[in-house]
């Protein structure tokens, strides 16, 4: 009897369970936070090797209407290097720790830029640009990464090209990842022959060297003491700097049909270099500084080369129990990568909606829809560091807190019949935070005037 009892309880109350969640769902209960909010653990493997490895969120964000953005992570074991390739889609990378050397080529075949990367720096990868890497350091290399899918092979996805390494189409399959095989074993090796004016057998050699695939141990005669390593890298500078044909081609100068040197038939229509494709974020000066935190802005006006890409970045570094917010974007959508510490984040949407309510810590990312407003906090006990990409090259965000708070500047008698309240409530709104800009102090008192007036000007337009 007494068992007969306890079962009955046991079922009543998964019962009652259920029509309570069914209630709070129906009466408008706060959603969960899959939507918007992804934990590292979300991450699916793309490629993974011993030398490191490319995860991602998801092809694309799917709370983002009419836009294709993706976020992942990439890592490059010391010693390894990334194999050249190119991919259909736009890439903003921030290095979040360690370093490495990267080759940036442009479709027609002009280095770009050949340097170290490091971190806090920002790294711009237009699509159809061949990339690579070389680790020589000590260290791992972690980065997060932003990229635009909207003119991918496949939708929602980025289709990447590797010049060179093996094919594992059965361990990518095993394994539900990417091949990774050179697009030259696409080709017969007697067209390849004939189109290198060398023999098959060169070409056979060529393409049966590489047993790795995307990511490769460095041999010790390049990799594994970081002096011969080092040698690599400056053969690979020395080289752009030095050569004739890459000058040639610069000034639009190409073989006519006679085979004698002479202008290009496409003089004016290659695209050349844009300009600077790493941009050291952290070692700038901030923009906004005060007793709430540091903000960096990145945008098209800093880094040309984003005018390309059509995308940006804010790097923001907020104190314990420092705010920013409410403020929506105008123009752009925002990727949110919590780097360090820990915090709050709410999104509200249409008709006041609470789309997100959610603590967020170190590994987690945040996707914040064009003109859903956002609040930011960093918890009472520790920092929040967090970087952020967005889908313009300029953007434009409206605040309703700090100095250029649009309430704070709204009318008078506008706020107070909008909100119908006295003048003396809208006033005790308006006198506050008069000397703030974008973050927010966690204390009362008088804060501090912001250290840099560039947010104010030109620069405002990013966060």
């Amino acid at each position: 009897m007494k068992l007969v009892d306890t079962m009955t309880f046991f079922l009543f109350f998964l019962l009652t369970l259920c029509v309570t969640s069914a209630v709070s769902v129906e009466a408008g209960g706060a959603p969960t936070s899959s939507q918007y909010l992804r934990h590292a653990g979300d991450l699916r493997e793309l490629i993974k090797a011993e030398g490191g490895s490319v995860r991602s969120w998801g092809g694309a964000l799917e709370e983002f209407p009419n836009a294709s953005l993706g976020a992942g992570m990439v890592t490059l074991e010391a010693g390894f290097m990334m194999l050249p390739e190119y991919s259909d889609c736009h890439f903003l990378l921030y290095v979040i720790e360690g370093s490495a050397f990267v080759g940036l080529m442009s479709p027609v075949g002009i280095p770009t830029n050949a340097r170290r990367i490091e971190q806090g720096d920002v790294f711009a990868i237009p699509r159809g640009w061949v990339s690579w890497a070389v680790n020589c350091g000590s260290s791992r290399l972690r980065v997060f990464a932003a990229w635009d899918t909207s003119e991918g092979h496949h939708r929602g996805e980025c289709t990447h090209f590797h010049l060179a390494g093996a094919s594992s189409t059965a361990t990518a399959a095993a394994e539900h990842q990417k091949d990774t095989g050179s697009i030259l074993r696409g080709f017969s090796k007697d067209l390849l022959a004939k189109a290198w004016d060398v023999d098959v057998s060169h070409v056979e050699r060529l393409l049966r060297s590489q047993h790795g695939s995307a990511i490769v141990r460095l041999p010790s005669r390049s990799g594994t003491s970081r002096a011969t390593c080092q040698d690599v890298v400056n053969q690979v500078a020395d080289t752009w700097t030095k050569t004739s044909t890459i000058s040639q081609l610069a000034m639009g100068l190409g073989d006519d049909v006679n085979g004698e040197q002479g202008p290009s038939s496409a003089f004016g229509l290659l695209p050349l270099p844009g300009g600077e494709h790493v941009y050291r974020l952290d070692r700038s000066s901030a923009d906004v500084a005060n007793k709430g935190g540091k903000l960096w802005l990145l945008n098209v006006h800093r880094m040309p080369a984003l005018r390309q890409l059509g995308m940006g970045a804010y790097r923001l570094v907020l104190r314990p129990g420092a705010v920013v917010g409410p403020a929506w974007s105008v123009n752009a959508h925002h990727i949110v990568y919590i780097i360090r510490g820990k915090g709050h984040v709410q999104i509200a949407g249409p008709d006041g909606r609470n789309e997100l309510d959610a603590e967020v810590r170190a590994g987690q990312v945040v996707a914040i829809p064009r003109f859903f407003a956002a609040l930011k906090v960093a918890s009472e006990e520790e920092p929040l560091e967090i970087i952020s990409v967005t889908s313009s090259s300029m953007p434009l965000s409206s605040f309703l807190s700090g100095t250029t708070s649009l309430l704070k500047n709204m009318p008078l008698d506008v706020v107070t019949h909008a909100f119908n309240i006295d003048s003396e409530l809208e006033e005790h709104f308006r006198e506050k935070r008069r000397e703030v800009t974008a973050i927010l102090p966690q204390s009362h008192s008088s804060e501090s005037q912001d250290l840099s007036t560039s947010f104010l000007s030109g620069s405002r337009s990013l966060l």
